[in-house]
């Protein structure tokens, strides 16, 4: 994943879970970030955004390698 992808996601993370915070649940009138549901997909989202942060420095490295190596004068 590179880290352009990754910082998508880590906004899209942040933004449900700012959105979740006011959000009322039609049925019961609780937040919606009360509900279990939702903090065990919240819970199970984070370790795959930070598991993903090392494979994505990696791809970033290897690509300004490879950026640069075409850049150079012969």
């Amino acid at each position: 994943m590179s880290t352009s992808a990754l910082g998508a996601s880590e906004g899209a993370l942040e933004h449900v879970t700012a959105s979740f915070r006011t959000r009322i649940g039609t049925y019961t009138g609780a937040k919606v970030s009360e509900f279990q549901a939702v903090q065990i997909k919240i819970a199970r989202a984070r370790p795959h955004r930070l598991g993903a942060l090392p494979d994505a420095r990696v791809v970033d490295r290897l690509r300004s390698r490879d950026q640069a190596s075409r850049t150079r004068s012969p």
